[in-house]
């Protein structure tokens, strides 16, 4: 396995062949040879548009629930405000999550545990 930080996938490299055989992934620091690759970007992927691009099926792919949530909401101090240092909670029923982000924004994740079936919803 190989991470490669700082880079973004751009589109999938793709063998001819009948099936066609995805073979490792485009980025914005070249592309990248892979016996497997695997998106584990979320709902808004854009794997399916890539795959239709290349004109390779989606037969093969799965899909599987990560047990996990999260809800963010992103907040603008007052001007002149000094920021909270970064904080991290983990009560019995949910995560807590509070720091500084992008464009001077303050982030906040509530992050319910797994089984907690009521939050989640």
């Amino acid at each position: 396995m190989r991470l490669c930080g700082e880079s973004r996938a751009t589109g999938l490299l793709v063998h001819a062949g009948d099936p066609p055989r995805v073979a490792g992934v485009r980025t914005t620091h070249g592309d990248r040879q892979a016996d497997v690759v695997i998106d584990a970007s979320g709902r808004r992927s854009p794997i399916g548009a890539w795959l239709e691009h290349e004109a390779v099926g989606q037969s093969d792919r799965i899909e599987s629930e990560c047990g996990l949530s999260y809800y963010t909401r992103r907040y603008r101090p007052r001007p002149g405000a000094t920021w909270p240092e970064p904080r991290r909670l983990s009560p019995p029923h949910f995560g807590l999550v509070v720091c500084t982000a992008d464009n001077d924004m303050l982030s906040v994740a509530v992050c319910p545990a797994t089984e907690d079936r009521t939050l989640r919803a």
